[in-house]
């Protein structure tokens, strides 16, 4: 057996929790599929059903943090530009997405300085998506957390405010939020520690505060080898981890120029899939490199690929499985409704059309 497989099984890996684990996708999901006697879908698929969109609205973050590619090379201080923004929605808009928009692609999302305008502006034509970002909160601490409202104003849905530095750091922000939600009803707080009730009212307006220094710290990972790390399960002859990847199946990663990359991890712009800003979301949707090479490898859990081969994204180093949130709790992909069926729940039928239909 493979240690990286040995090392899945013993950080609690099964058919039980594989679709909260990218390891398994696609593989699981192809065998889900025959169980419940759907069609396979042809790889060029021209009604794609990706969930979430995941959207760098700077080109820079104002941290440099050791674990993180953002301070390991310089790049031009840029903001996405409003005929960029513009174009994202009209694409979306036009296959009529309904999933997850993530404001954080490889950057600090609120050093925009139009970020309340791009989230109304998504809100405004978009209104059925769940909008979220993901912050350092440095931007936030300036003004005791007062931005925030402005945020959910405009239509944001989550905010994920991560704690680095210390614990006097997590212990001053949860003060601050837990005063916010106080005063406003229609606020969902919570913590890894302490949760305020959940309401119809306050459902969809979540605040969540997380931190990476107790309990095991950050969960480290080398972010495609831009960062370099040591750990006792992936050793350089490992690589390429003989594992699949869900990210070219349901997600598309649109960069402050308006080009579609590969995932999430490639920060210098290696894989370059389209430009939106020059062909239409379904060409970049079925592009050759995407349907002829990245996804039929990923198929057979090869990644001798740009980008994947030194990838180590899939492999547990012992973090926990991801809590359920409302972005979660939402059930908007079609395979969490597959697997609720399977499991004798109820959620609507395996082969219901997905979030963006082209």
């Amino acid at each position: 057996m493979h240690k990286v497989t040995r090392a899945m099984l013993e950080a609690g890996f099964s058919r039980d929790n594989f679709w909260l684990n990218p390891v398994a996708y696609p593989k699981w999901k192809l065998a889900l599929l025959r169980a419940v006697g759907r069609k396979i879908p042809d790889l060029k698929v021209h009604n794609p059903s990706f969930d979430q969109v995941e959207i760098q609205l700077v080109s820079w973050c104002n941290r440099e943090c050791s674990f993180c590619p953002s301070g390991t090379f310089s790049v031009p201080k840029l903001m996405m530009k409003s005929d960029v923004v513009e174009r994202i929605v009209s694409q979306l808009e036009h296959v009529r997405f309904t999933g997850t928009i993530g404001l954080h692609l490889m950057s600090e999302p609120l050093l925009h300085t139009n970020f309340s305008t791009i989230v109304a502006e998504f809100r405004k034509r978009l209104p059925r998506v769940y909008i979220r970002a993901e912050t350092n909160g440095d931007v936030l601490d300036k003004s005791n957390m007062a931005p925030i409202q402005d945020y959910f104003g405009a239509g944001l849905n989550e905010l994920l405010i991560n704690c680095y530095d210390s614990v006097e750091q997590r212990e001053r922000r949860n003060a601050l939020l837990l005063q916010l939600a106080s005063t406003n009803s229609s606020l969902w707080y919570w913590n890894d520690r302490q949760r305020l009730p959940l309401t119809r009212r306050n459902k969809w307006q979540v605040i969540r505060l997380r931190d990476h220094f107790d309990e095991g710290g950050y969960s480290l990972r080398n972010w495609a080898g831009h960062v370099e790390l040591q750990n006792d399960i992936c050793g350089e002859s490992d690589f390429p981890l003989p594992i699949s990847c869900p990210r070219p199946f349901e997600r598309f990663h649109v960069n402050y120029r308006g080009q579609i990359l590969l995932c999430n991890n490639d920060w210098k712009f290696e894989t370059v899939i389209g430009d939106l800003m020059e062909q239409e979301l379904r060409e970049v949707w079925n592009a050759p490199l995407l349907t002829d090479h990245y996804r039929p490898r990923l198929l057979e859990c090869n990644r001798d690929m740009t980008l994947c081969r030194t990838c180590d994204t899939g492999v547990p180093f012992g973090y926990k499985q991801p809590q359920l949130t409302p972005a979660r709790i939402r059930g908007t992909s079609r395979w969490s409704r597959i697997v609720r069926r399977l499991k004798g729940g109820t959620g609507g039928q395996a082969g219901e059309a997905g979030s963006g239909n082209i």
